[in-house]
C-alpha cells in the first residue's frame, strides 16, 4: 500500500482468481529502484575493496540466513 500511494507500483484485480491482486512496477518505481542502486554503488564498491570479492560472495548466504531468521521474529 505504501508503494502504491507513492506511485511506485500499480495494483489491479486478478480476474482469474479473485483472492489475488496483480502488482506491477510503475515507471516511477523503476526510476526509484535505479536511483537506489546508483546511490548504493559506492557502498558496494567499498565493501568489495575492503572485504574482497570472494569473501563478500561467501557472506551472501550467511546474510540471507540472518535476514530469514530476523523476519521470523
Amino acid at each position: 500500500n505504501k508503494l502504491q500511494k507513492k506511485g511506485y507500483v500499480h495494483s489491479r484485480p486478478d480476474w482469474q482468481d479473485g483472492r489475488k491482486k496483480l502488482i506491477s512496477l510503475s515507471s516511477a518505481g523503476k526510476l526509484a529502484g535505479e536511483a537506489a542502486v546508483k546511490n548504493m554503488s559506492p557502498i558496494f564498491i567499498d565493501l568489495v575493496q575492503t572485504l574482497g570479492h570472494e569473501e563478500l560472495k561467501d557472506l551472501v548466504p550467511k546474510l540471507r540466513d540472518i535476514r530469514i531468521h530476523l523476519n521470523k521474529t
